[in-house]
């Protein structure tokens, strides 16, 4: 019962998570599933079926899984599922009567892609499985008369997604797999009202007040503005932007002269390579933890209360400075991008805000390095999380470097590709 509130849940995100209540729908999605966890091997996948007999065919058919009863509808237990399992996509295999309203809107808050499975022999749509449908991103259906039946039930025609037909075997699986992963996102949540969000609200805003201004003092000490943070990092003329990629440990950097280094949480400390870090930009906690040196940079202001919010119960080692993109002039402001910008676009943006003489930008690969993902590590998936898109960081670079009026050096060969700039 315990695992039903998350509970006894332990981390494993970030992971895909299916939901299923039928063992032929299960069967049925059984291929898309494999494929998606031989195409995203970044993810473990979360699986949550309501039946006993039901999870162990599951953990049968998908050792790899992790599989659970579908939790309850507790705001806070539901919150704190979220934070264990960590999803970046919610897969609705055909219908559903047991997951509540509270995942949705959990899931609109986050705000995760719904995708539903559409059950092409349902005669009928439950409450659920259409509270799933009109909450889905995308809903994947195999009949053009199930589609016009779906649109009159009220699922926004541009959701609908016609697959090839149930016999057309690896076909229909590399379909299903793309439209899934292609799912579109949002960078930010959606306005929420349900008492969990109004209570983090309030959490948030008070870490925001004077009071919990200076309580959070203790441990950290915000940077107000860009001129502020220029001078924090000492006025630097060469900026180094340093991702995570495998052109993050290019000898030619040991050559490399740069006044500051700015890097991205803090996988790089596995590497020994440039490991004093003047910046470093991060939404993750496990990070505020690790990371001995350096200012921190936040991207928007909910990462910033988030995680000086986790500072007051869980002190840091050191005391630290910080910087919010959102409450600066940073052109990555300027928008609303399509899906979540990764840390290393949120880093080249600030380095360029900057303004300093030369800007030189390594391991970002755009996960299409000949390497891999990140250095040593050849067995980890070479793609983007489903919440982030290539597409979008490319955009947030791009639009950082066209105001960018100094010399920029690209040691990345697939981000010099992309860009069209010589490497170099």
């Amino acid at each position: 019962m315990l695992r039903r509130h998350g509970i006894g849940t332990p981390f494993i995100g970030p992971t895909i998570w299916a939901h299923v209540e039928r063992q032929a729908a299960f069967d049925e999605a059984r291929p898309i599933i494999e494929q998606l966890m031989l195409e995203h091997r970044r993810y473990r996948v979360y699986v949550t079926a309501p039946s006993r007999r039901l999870r162990q065919h599951i953990t049968k058919q998908l050792p790899e899984a992790f599989v659970e009863a579908p939790p309850l509808g507790n705001e806070i237990l539901l919150w704190r599922l979220f934070g264990r399992i960590q999803p970046h996509l919610i897969l609705i295999l055909g219908q559903t009567r047991r997951l509540t309203a509270s995942v949705f809107k959990r899931a609109a808050r986050y705000p995760l892609p719904v995708v539903v499975l559409d059950d092409r022999n349902a005669s009928t749509t439950t409450t659920g499985g259409l509270r799933a449908l009109r909450a889905a991103r995308r809903v994947l259906v195999e009949d053009r008369r199930r589609m016009a039946c779906l649109e009159a039930q009220g699922v926004i025609r541009e959701r609908l997604w016609l697959l090839p037909p149930h016999d057309g075997g690896h076909v229909r699986v590399e379909a299903a797999v793309r439209a899934i992963a292609g799912t579109p996102r949002v960078d930010q949540a959606d306005p929420a009202s349900t008492p969990v969000a109004a209570l983090v609200r309030a959490a948030r805003a008070w870490v925001r007040s004077p009071p919990g201004r200076r309580l959070i003092a203790r441990h950290a000490q915000r940077i107000e503005t860009l001129e502020a943070l220029h001078d924090a990092l000492g006025g630097p003329r060469t900026i180094l932007c340093l991702g995570n990629g495998p052109s993050s440990v290019s000898p030619e950097l040991n050559a490399i002269a740069f006044d500051a280094l700015f890097r991205v949480n803090h996988r790089w400390q596995n590497d020994g390579f440039l490991t004093g870090p003047d910046m470093v930009f991060t939404g993750d906690p496990a990070t505020v933890h690790a990371v001995e040196t350096g200012i921190l940079g936040f991207r928007t202001l909910d990462e910033e209360a988030q995680l000086l919010a986790r500072c007051l119960w869980r002190p840091p080692p050191r005391q630290f400075a910080y910087a919010t993109l959102e409450r600066l002039p940073v052109s990555i402001n300027d928008r609303r991008w399509p899906a979540r910008p990764t840390n290393g676009a949120a880093m080249v943006a600030l380095a360029a805000a900057l303004r300093p003489q030369r800007l030189i930008i390594a391991g970002i690969d755009l996960f299409e390095h000949t390497e891999g993902a990140y250095p040593n590590e050849p067995d980890i998936g070479n793609m983007y999380f489903i919440v982030h898109d290539r597409a979008v960081d490319l955009a947030v670079i791009e639009h950082a470097l066209e105001a960018f009026h100094g010399e920029v050096t690209i040691l990345s060969p697939p981000l010099a590709t992309r860009l069209g700039l010589p490497r170099g």
